[in-house]
């Protein structure tokens, strides 16, 4: 089914099992996976993806959320693929690795790469080969890693060069982009 939004659409949110997108004023589009949305020609598809544990430790105290099967924790795991023109961009969201990827092949894939081990809610950097492999894009792009918080304390640390070397050892691209930085993917009919 594809539904066509409406002009003020601002934001995407996941829609599933009453889970609501509140921190956000003006209209929110929910989009339950499965589902998809025309944006002017360009179509934005849910994806499946599942969101891993959030483990919060303050003042000694842990608190620990793991979601079942068909739960999400937190504002929710959702991915999206978009397609624009004869071109297919996927972006995985916050999520951990799911076999339901195979056969995706987009000329385009964003992928977490921060997992922690088992304390995490998203794919580490041998988990996010994991699913390059599976998945099988032209190019990679890691995000979702490494965010600075504090001074040099950043939260969610990877190795973006070793996840690079190894997704080029496969035969794909990888880009590590940088704030402010652009790829342009050439298109049939003009530039994506």
């Amino acid at each position: 089914m594809v539904k066509r939004a409406e002009e003020e659409t601002r934001i995407l949110g996941p829609r599933s099992r009453g889970l609501r997108f509140v921190p956000y004023t003006g209209r929110v589009l929910a989009l339950a996976v499965g589902e998809t949305i025309d944006f002017d020609g360009v179509q934005v598809q849910g994806l499946y993806t599942a969101h891993g544990p959030i483990e919060i430790r303050v003042f000694g105290l842990r608190m620990r959320q793991t979601p079942g099967a068909e739960e999400r924790v937190g504002f929710g795991s959702m991915g999206f693929r978009i397609q624009v023109n004869s071109k297919t961009i996927v972006n995985l969201g916050d999520s951990v690795f799911q076999r339901e990827w195979a056969g995706l092949s987009p000329d385009v894939l964003m992928i977490p790469i921060c997992g922690l081990g088992d304390n995490t809610w998203t794919m580490d950097v041998t988990e996010a080969l994991d699913a390059v492999r599976l998945i099988s894009p032209k190019l990679v792009i890691p995000c979702h890693y490494s965010v600075p918080v504090v001074g040099k304390f950043r939260l969610g640390p990877a190795d973006d060069r070793q996840f690079k070397r190894e997704v080029e050892k496969l035969g794909i691209e990888c880009s590590i982009m940088q704030y402010g930085d652009t790829i342009e993917i050439e298109d049939d009919r003009e530039r994506v």
